[in-house]
């Protein structure tokens, strides 16, 4: 196995510690896509990696805490047995899990996705349950949220468009005078190459959010177009059929890439539609309540109880749980 330049060697470290650019991780995917060696070598490297950072993280008082934590779970269920495994074994599963949830991360891979395609029609990228990177046949690098998907022809190299159903961050890559167009339901916004969040789900409300540069969001069936500039965030209500334009934090609208969701004075039912997206609950409350309560918060990896606790901390709004549903009422 040929050993990479020193260059390259840094550039995989830095990427293992999540400190490497967008431009270094273009550059990393197109090593790595160059020969299978390249992968070979970044899987050893990866390897060893993340014994090192298992090894110091997984001291004898840790490992039998941890343990003892997991015999004590088994001992509630009857049903199940406890499992004994020698300490080595302990250390080679914990670094195989660490190994895993590095390479979930993967900017490179895109193993999160299902992939179906077809030559003559197109091209599906579906993130699932959680959080996907993918890298467009262009270089454009594009974050889908659960739950999402993104079309494209096989062509798209030629004609740069887009799909989306769910929610996206695009960072798109210049191409000369070539636009890139992603299209909704309801909008399509054109762009040569900046950073931007849209958000498309089967609901109420889409919206675009943008990071910096400029794009042009335009109604689909209208001609009037709208020229947003950095912060600009305008949201589309399917019903009413109306347009809102103001300035946000656009970095409240891109935290769930780092699996947060920050909300501020958000209507609830944004907020709604995002905590049935990431935890897998079907949540009932009256239109009136969800547009007309407002809330700030952030949430991170809490339990839905909590979740459900800080809602009604803030708005004194109740709920209750019925088998698979939350129902949210005054």
């Amino acid at each position: 196995m040929n050993q990479p330049n020193p260059r390259i060697h840094g550039l995989i470290l830095r990427f293992l510690k999540k400190e490497a650019s967008t431009e270094e991780l273009y550059e990393l995917q197109t090593w790595l896509a160059q020969d299978p060696e390249n992968l070979k070598y970044f899987d050893l490297l990866n390897a060893q990696f993340q014994n090192e950072v298992v090894s110091q993280r997984l001291t004898p008082e840790y490992v039998g805490e941890s343990w003892q934590k997991l015999n004590n779970r088994f001992k509630r269920n009857k049903s199940t047995p406890v499992v004994r495994l020698l300490r080595s074994n302990v250390f080679r599963v914990a670094a195989s899990l660490a190994v895993f949830g590095i390479v979930i991360w993967q900017l490179v891979f895109n193993r999160k996705l299902e992939v179906a395609s077809s030559p003559q029609d197109k091209i599906v990228l579906n993130s699932n349950n959680r959080n996907a990177p993918i890298v467009l046949p262009d270089s454009t690098l594009v974050w889908l949220n659960a739950n999402s998907t993104i079309e494209y022809a096989p062509t798209f190299s030629e004609n740069r468009e887009v799909l989306l159903k769910g929610e996206g961050f695009f960072d798109v890559r210049k191409k000369g005078k070539q636009t890139f167009v992603v299209k909704t339901a309801h909008f399509s916004i054109q762009v040569r190459g900046t950073r931007f969040n849209v958000q498309a789900y089967e609901s109420q409300y889409e919206n675009a959010t943008l990071e910096e540069g400029s794009i042009e969001l335009k109604l689909n069936g209208e001609n009037q177009s709208y020229e947003m500039a950095p912060g600009d965030q305008i949201t589309i209500n399917n019903t009413a059929q109306t347009v809102e334009r103001k300035k946000v934090n656009p970095l409240n609208f891109t935290a769930w890439k780092e699996e947060k969701l920050v909300f501020d004075n958000t209507r609830l039912s944004d907020i709604v539609l995002k905590i049935e997206n990431r935890y897998k609950v079907d949540i009932v409350i009256d239109d009136s309540l969800a547009y007309r309560e407002r809330m700030t918060m952030t949430i991170e990896h809490e339990p839905i109880e909590e979740i459900l606790e800080m809602i009604h901390l803030s708005s004194q709004l109740n709920y209750r749980i019925e088998n698979a549903t939350i129902v949210i009422y005054e």
